[in-house]
């Protein structure tokens, strides 16, 4: 009789931990499945921030484009008056 509730016993834990690594499997899957997605995430914010800081550069060149003009405006006008 003490054999049947011992075999009974690890039964039951055999039971009991085929369950729970069902349940670990099953997490494992989930948290896969979020990695995942989220490296994809990493990969979109990635490529907006590549385009954003093209944006940037361009913006920075336009601005020091923009900014010479009128140096070259003045300098232009200081020459012809000297000129006359």
């Amino acid at each position: 009789m003490t054999i049947a509730k011992y075999l009974h016993a690890l039964n039951i834990l055999y039971e009991h931990q085929e369950w729970e690594l069902k349940i670990w499997t099953i997490k494992l899957k989930e948290a896969e499945v979020e990695a995942q997605a989220l490296r994809i995430d990493v990969l979109m914010i990635n490529s907006q921030l590549l385009a954003m800081r093209e944006e940037k550069e361009q913006n920075k060149q336009e601005l020091q484009k923009a900014l010479e003009r009128p140096q070259q405006k003045k300098r232009s006008e200081k020459r012809k008056r000297r000129a006359y």
